[in-house]
């Protein structure tokens, strides 16, 4: 059986360090800048109450950097989808795959749009979503679903 912590690490690995390599570009407003300052420095706080284990402390933080690089950045930017994969990998990690699996198919189409289908950060992408459908297989329970551990099939 995948640990929990085997999953955590290997996914955490893949993705926090993919938000690192994003950087805001292709905005003029200063307000959209200053709204894009924002998300980061709550993607940083993010980071910080993953590696500390507080996970479900980070979800609202998550969830505000999401929502601020949306309206910053528009919906299809990369930094968007690097938002989207930090919150499911939040709802992974607490094993709320009914959560997750929208955020990392979404966060995949924006990345697969931007920098095609072989891209690296396509490729972390489509690890941490088969990262999870595979403790998904192997039995782990989902909090949000009523009957109890979650199946997948191909």
């Amino acid at each position: 059986m995948l640990s929990h912590k085997r999953f955590i690490q290997g996914t955490a690995a893949a993705f926090f360090s993919l938000g690192l390599m994003f950087f805001v570009s292709g905005i003029d407003a200063a307000d959209g800048e200053s709204l894009a300052e924002q998300a980061e420095a709550m993607n940083r706080s993010v980071m910080v109450l993953y590696d500390d284990g507080q996970y479900a402390e980070a979800i609202p933080l998550a969830l505000q950097a999401l929502e601020i690089r949306e309206r910053a950045l528009g919906p299809e930017h990369p930094n968007v989808a690097v938002s989207l994969n930090n919150l499911a990998l939040l709802y992974a990690t607490l094993g709320s795959y009914a959560k997750a699996e929208p955020l990392y198919l979404r966060a995949l189409a924006i990345l697969e749009k931007s920098f095609g289908p072989a891209h690296p950060h396509v490729a972390a992408a489509r690890r941490n979503l088969d990262q999870m459908y595979q403790q998904m297989e192997e039995g782990e329970e989902d909090p949000d679903s009523p009957g109890g551990p979650l199946t997948y099939s191909v």
